[in-house]
């Protein structure tokens, strides 16, 4: 039997124990430790709100047609500024942006068929505005 499990063995048995309630002002400072390092994380870095937050587009275009630089390259076309590109395992590219008028959106679609070489209807659209996101976040924070 591993050596971990002999100790887990004798413990369960009574054999062996822990004085955890005796040492309870350690634990006691390291809980405090992880909660203040966890705060301290939230106040310098912040939250990392999602487009469902603070609105914005997103398209999705199959990678088996496109690379990462050929769709920032048509976003960029589209004359769209802060695109966020990445790579959704092998099956397809995501593309969040800002929010987007109708047109801006029509030419990012335009721009991506024509660059990936696929058919408008490949090219997956969400657009989210912010209403819904400020709703919950205000509800989260007045209770």
């Amino acid at each position: 039997m591993s050596r971990f499990g002999s100790f887990s063995a004798r413990l369960y048995r009574g054999e062996v124990s822990y004085d955890i309630v005796g040492r309870r002002k350690w634990w006691y400072a390291l809980s405090g430790i992880i909660l203040l390092a966890a705060i301290c994380g939230l106040g310098i870095r912040g939250l990392n709100l999602g487009i469902e937050f603070k609105g914005g587009a997103e398209f999705k275009v199959p990678a088996s047609s496109c690379t990462i630089p050929q769709v920032r390259d048509a976003v960029s076309a589209a004359n769209v500024q802060n695109a966020k590109v990445i790579e959704l395992g092998n099956k397809s590219i995501q593309v969040t942006t800002e929010a987007l008028t109708p047109l801006q959106s029509t030419n990012v679609v335009t721009q991506l068929s024509t660059t990936c070489n696929v058919g408008r209807d490949s090219i997956g659209v969400q657009l989210v505005g912010p209403t819904w996101g400020g709703e919950i976040t205000k509800k989260a924070l007045l209770g």
